[in-house]
């Protein structure tokens, strides 16, 4: 997601709009595609690299942002 500075110079703000890379974790495995949210009052779409929805597992859920998906690293 895009990453910025508010003006106020104090808080973040992302932009939590459009589509990015996705890495979805759950179950002792891991799901690379992609996220979408077609606007501000849409929920969040997550589907794997073939495209097709990806259901997360019912519970707690956390979202990490980051604003470079190069920077995430991982070990299976």
């Amino acid at each position: 997601m895009s990453y910025g500075i508010e003006a106020d110079g104090k808080h973040s703000e992302y932009t939590t709009t459009g589509t990015g890379t996705a890495y979805i974790f759950q179950d002792g495995g891991v799901t690379q595609g992609s996220w979408s949210k077609a606007g501000r009052s849409s929920q969040f779409v997550f589907k794997d690299a073939a495209g097709k929805e990806v259901q997360l597992v019912a519970g707690q859920t956390w979202v990490s942002i980051v604003s470079d998906s190069s920077s995430v690293h991982y070990s299976p």
